[in-house]
């Protein structure tokens, strides 16, 4: 009986909170079948790793195992590339202007 193969993915590591347990964001990019434009669309896995050598930013290969729990099916083979600090940035919000009195202007007034 042959082995299955088992899928390997490339990710980033976006979260090394856990103990032994990594989060890692992977992207995969496909051409939309109707409009021609290549779209992107990203995963977040639940990684397994054992020694914790994957950091924050850092480029990981991961592969598919058994379920290690109920979210937790990929472990790390090993790291690829340091990172530097993944930041997910959130849009900025317009800071609002506030005169000399320290209150807020009226809306519509400038």
């Amino acid at each position: 009986m042959e082995k299955k193969l088992l899928k390997q993915k490339t990710g980033t590591v976006i979260s090394d909170k856990q103990n032994k347990t990594v989060t890692v964001l992977c992207e995969t990019r496909h051409i939309h079948p109707q409009y021609g434009k290549v779209v992107r669309a990203f995963s977040k896995f639940l990684v397994h790793d054992e020694n914790e050598a994957a950091k924050l930013g850092d480029k990981v290969l991961i592969q598919e195992t058994r379920p290690l729990s109920s979210r937790k099916h990929f472990r790390v083979i090993e790291v690829l590339g340091k990172g530097q600090d993944f930041k997910r940035e959130l849009p900025k919000k317009k800071e609002k202007e506030i005169d000399d009195t320290g209150n807020e202007p009226a809306p519509g007034s400038r």
